[in-house]
């Protein structure tokens, strides 16, 4: 699919081919930064709120500095519209670095981030997806748990790992044998008309979407639990689902050789995909509202 010929970078909507990261930024020689992904519905960025809160939350856990929600909100603005984004379904992402540092990993006192917006078309999402559990394993006592940093050299390879061995997505337990997360998405498990998903303690990012599930699931008394769950439990749940902002809800049909009984058209995960649908063709601009207090 062809890029867009605009970026906003460092506080300038400029033309693709114009946009110069130095050699010697920080998230190019060490991947010191972070990241968002969001989707756009019609144009309308969701959840963008809830996303700059991580955003925040990750700059503040790497002791790096973030831009400020007016200037990136209307940065963001500005480049949907002149992209011609503002009125179509895509992908929004945000990357702050550290800026230009030294080939080290020290950085200096007068920090200056690099910061950077693109746009794209939305790719193909299958409607479900095969898991296949890596020989890796994600680290709960890591400095980078929870931050959804530019350092993906291990999702990478988890991921080229799943595809070589007939999957759409990895799936990684934690140093403990518990399950974790996927390269980018969160898991979730019915049993007994309940739901469970892996606590934010077992290593796993703390998705936006993730979150969004959760909240509905309570508004509308869906018996949720975030707890840790052991790898060998796996076949003693009836339905799997992954979120991520672009898989949204997506059903898992098979985790390694494991098949899955197929869902009925009234199991919980169709219930929840459909709460978490009319939320996000609701027009509304965040997953929890009570939680923001900023506005696109």
């Amino acid at each position: 699919m062809p890029l867009p010929d605009l970026v906003y970078f460092n506080d300038k909507i400029i033309p693709l081919k114009e946009c110069f990261i130095s050699p010697y930024d920080h998230g190019l020689t060490t991947g010191d930064g972070f990241f968002e992904t969001i989707i756009l519905e019609k144009g309308v960025p969701f959840a963008l709120e809830d996303h700059y809160l991580r955003l925040v939350h990750s700059a503040k856990c790497m002791d790096l500095p973030y831009p400020q929600w007016e200037n990136l909100r209307d940065g963001i603005k500005a480049l949907l519209e002149k992209t011609g984004f503002n009125k179509k379904d895509g992908r929004l992402r945000i990357t702050i670095t550290a800026g230009i540092c030294s080939l080290g990993s020290e950085r200096p006192n007068d920090l200056q981030e690099t910061i950077l917006v693109t746009v794209a078309d939305l790719p193909y999402i299958p409607k479900t997806e095969t898991l296949i559990t890596v020989p890796y394993r994600r680290n709960e006592f890591g400095a980078l748990k929870g931050i959804k940093t530019v350092s993906y050299g291990e999702n990478v390879l988890a991921f080229a790992y799943a595809k070589q061995k007939g999957g759409g997505e990895a799936l990684f337990l934690n140093t403990k044998g518990e399950l974790c997360e996927g390269t980018g998405s969160n898991l979730f498990l019915v049993k007994d008309e309940k739901v469970f998903t892996p606590n934010l303690e077992g290593g796993c990012l703390g998705g936006v979407t993730r979150e969004i599930v959760i909240f509905l699931c309570k508004e509308a008394g869906i018996s949720v639990s975030e707890e840790p769950i052991c790898a060998n439990r796996l076949k003693d749940f009836t339905e799997v689902f992954m979120t991520s902002t672009l898989r949204r809800i997506q059903v898992v049909e098979r985790i390694d050789n494991w098949k899955l009984p197929a869902l009925k058209e009234e199991s919980l995960t169709a219930k929840i995909n459909d709460l978490f649908l009319n939320l996000l063709r609701s027009g509304k601009k965040s997953g929890i509202p009570e939680k923001i207090n900023v506005s696109f």
